[in-house]
């Protein structure tokens, strides 16, 4: 996934019609993709700026060099080369695991993030009490959102159902990519009265 963020002070040319004006990637000098702009998300303050996520498949192991070009709707260009190293097999790596409240109060959302974007990944959470007891427990597949875990989402309650009490809780995760599985460390979360 070969993925920037690009600005410019009027405006980024996203047409894709025309010749040598489009935003384009060249991989090893060899092979070009002219549709890079479709894979555009603008800044959401309005600026003129934006990310790219765009997806590269089929990319033998060894050393890549990879060229970017953008231009503007003025005729100016920028072009940024970069050197990377394709390792077959290379297990994901696991960041962080966090949750969106602490202290909760109705519910709690879980993420992961990990080095592997738009990846099918298997995340297990389990809750535990702080003498121990598992709590809860929950397992979602979904597709990354980037570098982001589809979240779980914890309403608060046990796995009999019940609201669990005021206090300090511990959540850890497993995340699972292919056949490769990584355990996140154990953090805390406080849940506060209803």
């Amino acid at each position: 996934m070969f993925i920037a963020g690009v600005s410019d002070d009027v405006a980024i040319n996203l047409s894709t019609a025309g010749i040598g004006h489009q935003m384009t990637l060249k991989l090893d000098d060899r092979r070009s993709f002219g549709d890079v702009s479709l894979y555009y998300t603008p800044a959401s303050d309005g600026s003129p700026s934006g990310t790219i996520a765009y997806p590269i498949s089929d990319l033998e192991a060894g050393n890549h060099t990879l060229a970017f070009r953008v231009w503007d709707t003025s005729g100016n260009s920028a072009t940024h080369t970069l050197s990377f190293f394709v390792e077959p097999g290379a297990a994901p790596q696991l960041f962080d695991i966090f949750t969106d409240v602490n202290p909760a109060t109705d519910h709690a959302n879980f993420y992961l993030s990990h080095n592997r974007p738009d990846a099918m990944a298997t995340v297990s959470l389990d809750i535990y009490s702080i003498s121990g007891r598992r709590v809860w427990t929950s397992t979602v597949t979904g597709r990354s959102d980037m570098f982001l875990s589809t979240p779980i989402q914890w309403d608060l309650n046990d796995m009999g159902g019940r609201r669990v009490g005021r206090g300090i809780y511990i959540y850890r995760a497993t995340l699972k990519i292919g056949d490769h599985e990584m355990q996140s460390q154990a953090k805390r979360i406080a849940v506060t009265g209803h």
